[in-house]
């Protein structure tokens, strides 16, 4: 990790090379998210002169309909969950009331 600094600070190093730098210094990926940082590198990976615009909007998509997956999971267990809560609260009313 010590040469990443040399090489960011290097003027030579193109504007994308030194975002990817610094996110990886401020982040390995070891101790990060591996959809957070995705959608951190497609960030940078937009600003790269030598992108594949295919391979960048290929990303995108998937990176869009994996979060659409998630949020519609989030969704149907906060459902559950809350029917789950007012089923439980309806049975402990009869219960207390049988008692």
């Amino acid at each position: 990790m010590f040469h990443l600094p040399l090489i960011k600070n290097n003027n030579k190093v193109s504007v994308s090379l030194a975002m990817d730098i610094e996110r990886a210094l401020h982040m390995p990926l070891r101790k990060g998210l591996a959809r957070l940082q995705a959608r951190q590198y497609i960030s940078i990976y937009e600003k790269d002169e030598q992108r594949n615009d295919v391979l960048l909007e290929l990303a995108k998509l998937d990176y869009n309909r994996v979060q659409r997956m998630l949020q519609k999971e989030v969704k149907n267990i906060s459902l559950v969950h809350h029917t789950c809560n007012a089923f439980s609260w309806c049975f402990l009313m009869k219960i207390w009331k049988c008692l």
